[in-house]
């Protein structure tokens, strides 16, 4: 994502790190020096942008299962939600009629070849996806209830 605004041209920076769409709304606000009408859902960029912020470095998101329930609920089996942090990506499918978790999907998102494998289900990242999965589950009983 690329932000331009006049108060920073003679300092540009390059930041890596995750940021959402629901977080432009904020910062385009607060570049303007405007004072928002109500609770925002997003950051402003703003302070990440010139180092004050200690950066919450993951997005969410959620959709649909299968493809065509996109436009339809009444397709929709499954919905799922995925958190994606610097190194890793998970996502829990839950299974609309009963809300109960019924796939995982864990996937490392650092090195040469992010996103290849699933690797949910192994020992050795159950610690992994426990982290991530009360992540997902705060987000999920927090906005879409």
């Amino acid at each position: 994502m690329l932000i331009y605004s006049p108060q920073y041209q003679n300092c540009p920076r390059e930041i890596n790190k995750i940021v959402e769409l629901i977080d432009i709304y904020p910062t385009l606000i607060d570049l303007c020096g405007l004072k928002p009408q109500h609770t925002l859902s997003g950051q402003s960029l703003r302070y990440l942008a010139e180092g004050k912020a200690n950066w919450k470095n993951r997005a969410f998101s959620q959709f649909p299962r299968p493809y065509k329930a996109i436009n339809s609920h009444k397709y929709q089996t499954h919905m799922g939600y995925t958190v994606r942090t610097t190194n890793w990506r998970y996502i829990l499918w839950y299974e609309k009629a009963s809300d109960r978790i019924t796939d995982r999907e864990l996937y490392r998102m650092n090195g040469d070849k992010p996103e290849k494998e699933n690797i949910s289900g192994k020992p050795e990242y159950a610690h992994i996806e426990n982290e991530l999965q009360e992540l997902i589950q705060e987000y999920k009983n927090s906005h879409h209830k």
